[in-house]
């Protein structure tokens, strides 16, 4: 939970799915999901064997991914989460139960799929979480750092970087068209929000530290909220300065 909706948008595959990224070994499709929360859901695929694996299923997303994997003949193999946040989560389960796959979440958010309120502040309104589903995953892939998801030919590494909230992940796919999707650890603005009790703005902080120098300049960075980036742009001395990611 954090950012505004993109300002513009690539082109439309299917009705509500927009095709973000387009490259021999690695195809990404991307919608937003939950009418207040506007989260990024996105599918990723290897076309050379039509394999997906669905990021961050939010509210309402689950019939939109289902069309979308109808539609192109696609085969998912796991829904996976980049933390355990409700706009995020919520058609997780229902989604990752109805395909038959499992589900991937870091551990030390594994519960609020249970109790969304754990990862949430005191002060969010519970009538927000009336009709969230509240139920654990009846297949479950643990998300741990350097866990690889293999989706075909490629393979998402899990990076985890708590601080959003304990469990946050990224999942980098380092083919040669590099992708990093982020979640809410990081936005084109900068480092995501890190609202107490569960999140802790030092250790994101510290996390991104580690985290990006490491990625290539051209990789291209999916958001939780808002726009796509790249590592080259999160370096600029202007980003840097404002956000102070690299001050640790």
């Amino acid at each position: 939970m954090n950012a505004p909706l993109p300002s513009s948008l690539p082109r439309v595959v299917d009705t509500a799915v927009t095709r973000l990224l387009t490259a021999t070994e690695l195809v990404v499709d991307g919608f937003t999901a939950g009418e207040h929360f506007q989260t990024w859901c996105y599918i990723v695929t290897d076309p050379g064997t039509s394999q997906s694996v669905v990021i961050d299923p939010g509210q309402g997303a689950a019939r939109v991914v289902s069309e979308h994997l109808r539609l192109h003949g696609l085969d998912a193999v796991a829904v996976v989460l980049t933390h355990g946040h409700m706009d995020h989560s919520w058609d997780a389960v229902p989604l990752a139960s109805e395909l038959d796959v499992p589900l991937g979440i870091h551990p030390a958010d594994e519960q609020s799929l249970v109790n969304p309120e754990v990862l949430l502040p005191e002060d969010f309104p519970n009538s927000a979480l009336a009709d969230y589903p509240r139920v654990p995953a009846r297949r479950r892939l643990e998300l741990l750092d350097g866990t690889i998801v293999a989706v075909g030919v490629l393979q998402a590494r899990v990076i985890s970087i708590p601080g959003h909230t304990p469990g946050s992940v990224m999942f980098s796919i380092d083919a040669p068209h590099a992708a990093l999707f982020a979640g809410d650890s990081l936005h084109h603005f900068g480092p995501g929000l890190a609202a107490p009790p569960a999140g802790d703005r030092s250790t994101l902080r510290k996390s991104l530290g580690r985290v990006l120098p490491q990625l290539p300049d051209t990789t291209v960075i999916f958001n939780g909220h808002g726009p796509q980036t790249s590592a080259a742009e999160c370096r600029r001395p202007a980003h840097r300065k404002a956000h102070q990611v690299w001050s640790i």
